[in-house]
């Protein structure tokens, strides 16, 4: 109706949401749009501020800077899935089937495009691999994190004093702060569709999800079968999302006396706690150490666990070399395969100059026969004239003959001249044909 904003007063609501009684975070409201207005300020400052490659991308302000359609281009297919680009890990999934060309395709390009920033949009219907290659991407971050944490010696320097701590009891509990290098490794699945976040993480850790095979490949499994409430190979992701989910996340991974990774961080600091047990029967109070000590064996001393850690380091750094060794040749030998039309080409040019200069030389050696065969008769031929030219010296007509020029000597002396052309004709040809032999 076109009347000012001011005259208008806006829709109200309330949301009433209900909490555990003795939860100590404060209550957040659920996930509807309109409680997502800060997070939309914050995005729009940063957009404003030009500070967010990847937001810029997603909302279409910037564009690649050139495009390829991986289905026609052969030659950026080849670059793109090139032993150089592919992660070293991969993930030990059952059968250890290899990823499909363009599934391994997008992990490739996952790690290329977004080293700094970025966005690679991966589209597929159900069913497609997306999940299969997801997998792929987080053995390849778990391993880019595992090459930073190899460079520390004793991995107690990799916490830094965060200057902040907590009263508890009668002491102090200092808060400590992760080194930079190791941060931003984290994976954050989101999806508006909640069922499906759950899924690709309770999947992830799911003992069925690696191969029969691996059987080294187990990582703190009393406390993750306890985070997920089944058979797991180990604590690599976790359900969160909502409230109750992170609480239930935060009492089962901290707190849980039997469970928790805080008993077994007491017990590989000297303080082994224990769990206090009563017979309903004789009211008998025992106590015993938490299972999850029982289970995982947490180092008796630190330094114990800088043993542990030193030898885990080197198994790592060996597979680690070992891949980029594989790694590196395999590329040498996708670098020489490129090359086989080259060489393929140039072998038949070559066959072709080959039979060309077949034909050549067979007509050289023809050449070459006749020219021998001629110069063998030339040769008699000078040779003659020579001794024909030494015979008719010997006939030379007296000098009083060739004074008064008689007739003898007229005859005589015109034979000689025929016979010196000749000898010299000869010597000519001869000489000629000795130097074309000689060439």
């Amino acid at each position: 109706m076109g009347l000012p904003d001011a005259w208008i007063e806006a829709p109200e609501f309330a949301i009433r949401s209900y909490v555990y009684l003795k939860d100590p975070n404060p209550p957040e409201p659920l996930l509807l749009n309109s409680f997502f207005l800060d997070d939309l300020a914050l995005a729009k400052q940063v957009f404003s501020m030009n500070q967010c490659k990847s937001l810029q991308q997603y909302l279409g302000i910037t564009h690649p800077a050139e495009r390829h359609d991986l289905l026609r281009d052969k030659v950026v297919l080849n670059t793109t899935v090139s032993p150089r680009l592919t992660p070293l890990a991969r993930w030990p999934s059952n059968g250890n089937h290899p990823l499909v060309l363009l599934q391994q395709a997008a992990v490739n390009l996952s790690f290329q495009e977004t080293k700094t920033s970025g966005m690679l949009g991966i589209n597929g219907p159900p069913g497609t691999g997306k999940t299969t290659l997801l997998r792929d991407l987080v053995a390849g971050v778990v391993t880019q994190r595992a090459e930073e944490l190899a460079k520390y010696d004793n991995p107690a320097t990799a916490f830094e004093h965060s200057g902040q701590k907590l009263k508890v009891g009668n002491g102090w509990l200092h808060l400590y702060r992760l080194d930079e290098s190791l941060r931003g490794f984290e994976l954050l699945v989101a999806s508006s569709n909640n069922k499906a976040v759950e899924n690709v993480s309770a999947e992830l850790p799911a003992l069925k999800a690696i191969s029969e095979d691996a059987i080294g490949l187990r990582y703190f499994t009393t406390l993750s079968d306890k985070l997920h409430q089944t058979e797991t190979w180990g604590a690599i992701a976790a359900v969160l999302g909502n409230t109750k989910n992170r609480s239930q996340f935060k009492q089962d991974f901290w707190w849980d006396d039997d469970y928790g990774i805080n008993s077994y961080l007491q017990a590989a600091s000297g303080s082994m706690p224990q769990i206090e047990e009563e017979d309903p029967k004789t009211g008998k109070i025992t106590y015993r150490p938490p299972h999850i000590v029982d289970a995982e064996k947490p180092p008796a001393s630190p330094e114990e666990a800088v043993t542990r850690w030193k030898n885990a380091r080197g198994r790592f750094l060996n597979a680690l070399e070992s891949s980029r060794k594989a790694q590196r040749w395999l590329e040498t030998l996708r670098q020489e395969m490129i090359q086989l039309p080259t060489f393929a080409q140039r072998e038949t040019e070559a066959l072709a100059r080959r039979d060309q200069l077949t034909v050549e030389v067979h007509h050289c050696e023809v050449e070459i026969f006749n020219t021998r065969k001629l110069h063998a008769k030339t040769s008699l031929q000078y040779q003659e004239a020579i001794q024909d030219l030494h015979n008719h010296q010997q006939v030379k007509p007296g000098f009083l003959a060739r004074l008064f020029r008689t007739k003898a000597a007229m005859t005589w002396s015109e034979s000689l001249t025929a016979l010196q052309a000749r000898n010299h004709q000869a010597e000519t040809r001869h000489y000629n044909l000795t130097k074309t032999l000689a060439r």
